[in-house]
């Protein structure tokens, strides 16, 4: 190896060396720009990376004005499938990567990571509200600048799932079942279930209490109440403060009001009589009707076949 590179090698160290091979390993396609984001993809994820990087703006631009928060500074996206360092994605962002997850936001780094590879499944939807999702995490944290870290997961997530219309239905059967939706102090309950990775139902039922309690308040106070609480966060406020400051009322009362909406009575009135339980009736009259018509088919043809009559043959003596 010529002194020179090998001196250049030493300089990298053995991140740097390996981040080398790894891009060499796996080909990139050029940067796209969709200011101000730079989108980092590997050339067979070309076309995922144009898709996005036309519909970016727009999406970033309506997460703006919902949250009222300032322009996002230069940011980067990566879009990965599979080993995430096999993409040219740091190693150090790959590992703060969940094996659950689609997506995730750095916000120290400005930096968002959507991983193709787990899109479509249950809980990821499509790529659209994955990005709108992790640009959410990326301006909210702008938004409250030096108190972004006041700003608890229960939050963060129920504000990001808001913007990216998740909750699925299973989600939410999993929050009905859940310790949460018994009790007088949900929110410590949801915020505790993010920390409980191991559990899935316990991860979320805690996504869909925070999507469900920020839906809540967005219908007593309109989006712009979260804008507020973000602006009180900047400002130097405490979280409760800022909440307060921003809806006229305490967290704890907001949480009260949303708390006995899932308790009791309530709470089984709320299931049995949601669009989920009546799609899921829909769905099980569907299935049972097919079930019915293949039975009622295998009785029609087994009395056609006893009905018709034997096949004549031609004997000859």
């Amino acid at each position: 190896m010529p002194a020179v590179a090998s001196r250049c090698l030493r300089g990298l160290g053995v991140v740097g060396v390996l981040s080398l091979l790894t891009l060499a390993a796996s080909p990139q396609s050029p940067p796209l720009q969709a200011p101000p984001f730079t989108i980092h993809a590997p050339a067979d994820l070309a076309a995922e990376a144009a898709s996005l990087a036309a519909i970016l703006p727009g999406t970033l631009d309506r997460i703006q004005r919902t949250l009222q928060a300032p322009p996002l500074p230069a940011s980067s996206l990566y879009l990965i499938a599979g080993n995430a360092t096999d993409d040219g994605l740091p190693a150090e962002m790959g590992d703060a990567m969940p094996e659950w997850a689609a997506g995730i936001a750095i916000v120290s780094t400005r930096t968002a990571v959507i991983r193709i590879d787990r899109i479509g499944p249950y809980g990821q939807r499509r790529l659209e509200n994955v990005l709108a999702h992790e640009l959410a995490h990326l301006v909210m944290a702008e938004a409250a600048g030096a108190g972004r870290d006041a700003m608890p997961r229960w939050f963060r997530e129920g504000v990001a799932g808001h913007i990216a219309h998740d909750g699925e239905w299973l989600d939410f059967l999993h929050l009905w079942l859940s310790p949460a939706a018994s009790s007088r102090h949900p929110l410590a309950i949801i915020e505790s279930s993010f920390e409980q990775a191991d559990s899935e139902t316990a991860r979320r039922a805690a996504y869909a209490g925070s999507f469900a309690f920020i839906g809540h308040v967005v219908e007593n106070h309109t989006d712009a109440a979260l804008a507020r609480t973000l602006r009180g966060l900047s400002e130097g406020l405490g979280f409760e403060q800022a909440w307060a400051q921003a809806t006229a009322a305490s967290l704890r009362k907001e949480e009260a009001d949303w708390s006995a909406g899932t308790r009791g009575l309530r709470r089984w009135t709320a299931v049995l009589t949601s669009s989920v339980t009546l799609w899921g009736v829909i769905t099980a009259l569907f299935l049972l009707a097919g079930a019915a018509r293949r039975v009622r088919t295998r009785r029609v043809m087994k009395e056609w076949d006893r009905l018709e009559p034997p096949d004549l043959e031609d004997h000859t003596h």
